[in-house]
C-alpha cells in the first residue's frame, strides 16, 4: 500500500534524501517541501528541533525588521 505524500518541485515523492524537509511557518502556517539547502536559500529560518516551528521568508523578514 503506497502512502500519499506532498510532491515537491526538487525530488520525487518517494525520495529518501536526508535533506528533504517538510516545513511549516509558526506565524502564518505557510508550508513548503524540499531540500534543506533550497529552503534556507529562499529565506526559511529552519527550526531543527521542530520543523513545524520554522519561519517562512516573509515572516522571518518581518521579524528581522522589527528588531
Amino acid at each position: 500500500q503506497r502512502q500519499m505524500c506532498i510532491r515537491d518541485r526538487d525530488y520525487p515523492c518517494d525520495s529518501l534524501c536526508p535533506n528533504h524537509r517538510h516545513l511549516s511557518c509558526r506565524e502564518c502556517r505557510k508550508w513548503d517541501v524540499g531540500p534543506l539547502h533550497r529552503l534556507e536559500y529562499e529565506g526559511w529560518q529552519v527550526n531543527s528541533i521542530d520543523p513545524n516551528a520554522s519561519l517562512c521568508p516573509e515572516c522571518a523578514k518581518t521579524k528581522k525588521e522589527t528588531k
